[in-house]
């Protein structure tokens, strides 16, 4: 640092009003880095309680059901998150943004709204897809039909639970949105499933279908009661209003790049159910589940710190808003390349407790994480673009990845099986974050990689 940047930096450090700002934004860095810290903490141990109850559904069910029941909760997932239609990230945003302002009549408003919303669509959406099943015959094995039917009726209940997530997320209290979501309902899967390890009920992926609907709807409830206190303490009692039109003209792109997103990070497993028998979907589905712990890392950042950028570009604070990003940044990207070192070195006694014909697909893991550690390093384009109005182009980035994951996956997975799914995969999620932050870059002029817009908050 030049002479002259160390005396300003002095006379600064000596104003009363400079001296206040620095120890905001330290109280704020430290209030996310608690926040971030305390999500990515349930995170992984509902990512435990997940593991375990995968393990006991597969050691339950047995290969061949274990990868019948992994491909029906896959649709289950991809059909409960899209039905939301991106209402869940409009509302994150503009709820946070409406508490910022003080302007609780929209916050009454759009959380009624989503909650109607996502139960319409997610009860059309679960019954369409039955019709499908039913009304075309052929279209999947008869092995498929009930496990998938179940799952379709769960579809509103996972749409539910996505909207309560969001509106504590909007709140500033990610953990409410997490800790139900993830832990309640996970220890209630690992409940039911130990329990029907030790009942004389016969196995069937069908049962074991309505045993994961059951520990949806536990977390739901929980949810409920815990959320309803938090909104009678955050926003006073009032009549609400609706601007539905802007809300619905935000949520369509939004919902188009969560429908790309879903089918980006499913699609692989879709395919491989297409082209390769239930056991081999089994034993790729486990690969994933690991892997996929990786993401916790970054999904919390994303929890802690997205409507934060929202609240922070709405105030005007740009500084704040590019040094929360480069923390975002490289906090994840640090946790998620030591959690991939970890995992991959972990992978075979890890898919072995899944059973001994697991073991062979550790190989996958490391692929896998390469792919996530990029897009870790590539910076937060999804949320940055969302929570700063360019939705739109964030759906386009989405929508060119998704034509080329599945172009790979069809090209690969015949050539080179399980391993041409994860390469293909892997490329994919890299070239996705690549695309988005430069985006950022083009529209907002935001630097997102390795941390670099901590450069620009002194600019």
């Amino acid at each position: 640092m030049s002479h002259a940047g160390i005396v300003l930096d002095a006379r600064s450090a000596l104003s009363p009003a400079a001296s206040l700002r620095a120890r905001l934004r330290r109280a704020g860095a430290n209030r996310d880095g608690r926040a971030g810290a305390q999500v990515l903490a349930a995170r992984l141990l509902g990512a435990a309680l997940a593991y375990a109850a995968q393990i006991l559904a597969a050691r339950y069910l047995g290969r061949e059901g274990f990868g019948v029941y992994a491909l029906a909760l896959v649709w289950l997932t991809v059909l409960g998150h899209l039905s939301v239609g991106g209402t869940n990230q409009a509302l994150c945003r503009y709820v946070a943004q409406a508490l910022a302002t003080g302007d609780h009549a929209i916050v009454r408003g759009f959380v009624r709204f989503g909650i109607v919303f996502a139960l319409a669509a997610g009860a059309c959406i679960g019954l369409a897809a039955i019709s499908v099943v039913a009304l075309v015959p052929g279209l999947v094995d008869s092995i498929y039909v009930l496990p998938l039917a179940i799952g379709f009726l769960a579809v509103p209940l996972l749409a539910i639970q996505d909207n309560l997530e969001a509106v504590a997320r909007a709140l500033g209290r990610p953990l409410l949105g997490i800790g139900p979501a993830y832990v309640v309902r996970q220890g209630a899967s690992v409940l039911v499933f130990a329990g029907l390890a030790l009942s004389p009920v016969v196995p069937s992926p069908g049962i074991a279908l309505i045993g994961a609907a059951a520990a949806l709807l536990v977390g739901i409830a929980v949810q409920v009661v815990l959320l309803r206190a938090a909104l009678r303490q955050a926003v006073p009692a009032g009549k609400p209003r609706y601007e539905l039109r802007v809300w619905l003209r935000t949520a369509l792109p939004i919902a188009l790049v969560d429908t790309t997103e879903l089918l980006l990070l499913n699609a692989d497993l879709l395919v491989v159910g297409l082209f390769l028998p239930p056991e081999s979907v089994a034993i790729y589905f486990a690969a994933t589940r690991i892997a996929q712990i990786l993401e916790y890392v970054r999904y919390s950042g994303s929890a802690a710190t997205a409507q934060r950028f929202a609240a922070l570009d709405a105030m005007g604070r740009r500084a704040d808003l590019h040094r929360l990003i480069a923390l975002v940044t490289v906090a994840t990207s640090g946790l998620t390349l030591a959690g991939a070192v970890a995992l991959s070195a972990a992978a075979p006694f890890l898919l072995g407790l899944f059973g001994p014909d697991f073991t062979p697909a550790a190989y996958l893991v490391p692929i896998l994480a390469a792919g996530m550690v990029v897009a870790c390093l590539a910076g937060p384009g999804e949320d940055v673009l969302t929570m700063l109005g360019q939705e739109r182009v964030c759906a386009l980035s989405f929508a060119l990845a998704l034509v080329l994951n599945l172009g790979l996956l069809v090209m690969l997975i015949p050539a080179f099986g399980l391993a041409g799914a994860a390469a293909a995969s892997a490329a994919t999620m890299a070239c996705r974050s690549l695309m988005l932050a430069a985006y950022a870059y083009q529209r907002l002029g935001i630097i997102l990689p390795l941390g670099l817009s901590s450069r620009q908050a002194h600019a």
